[in-house]
């Protein structure tokens, strides 16, 4: 399987590659990214505009979604339709699970125009249901963005085991 960077990359090596530009906001993981601070790729509130090259399945209309976070605190963000929907809940996988580490192939990089690892952030969307303690999030197909460029897509990960149900709370 090619994967981002030549021979390829996880999760920990897009963490650990990227550089702060002064201005993101720091949030402290553990597990996988052994305690590297991980800078948030979309800081403030201000609604940001994604393009979704390949249209998120069941939605492969909608191409254009503001992307908005409450505020800084809240680890949650809004991926809405720019015409109000779809609207999907939206974190940072190393939050829900701190030993998430996917595999992103290489051609999924080049197709959003990934020049450096340090642009990549990955996305993933969250199931609510009606029981609080059933909320889970989608590890096998996260939202690769290019923070750059403000372009995504979502990435089915073939031959690896995340969940597409993976509980947040126990």
């Amino acid at each position: 399987m090619e994967r981002l960077g030549g021979k390829g990359t996880t999760l920990k090596g897009i963490l650990m590659m990227t550089q702060p530009t002064g201005n993101e906001k720091n949030v402290t993981t553990a597990g996988a990214a052994g305690g590297i601070e991980k800078r948030c790729p979309f800081p403030g509130t201000t609604p940001r505009v994604i393009v979704m090259k390949r249209g998120i399945p069941g939605f492969e209309q909608v191409r254009r979604y503001h992307l908005v976070a409450k505020d800084e605190n809240n680890p949650f963000c809004l991926l809405r339709g720019v015409d109000g929907s779809p609207v999907f809940v939206v974190v940072d996988p190393l939050l829900v699970c701190p030993d998430y580490d996917p595999v992103i192939p290489e051609r999924e990089a080049r197709f959003l125009e990934l020049k450096d690892e340090s642009e990549a952030a990955l996305l993933v969307i969250v199931a609510i249901r009606r029981e609080p303690h059933s909320v889970t999030v989608n590890l096998r197909a996260p939202l690769l963005v290019n923070t750059g460029k403000n372009l995504a897509v979502q990435v089915v990960l073939e031959d690896q085991d995340w969940p597409v149900r993976h509980a947040i709370m126990s």
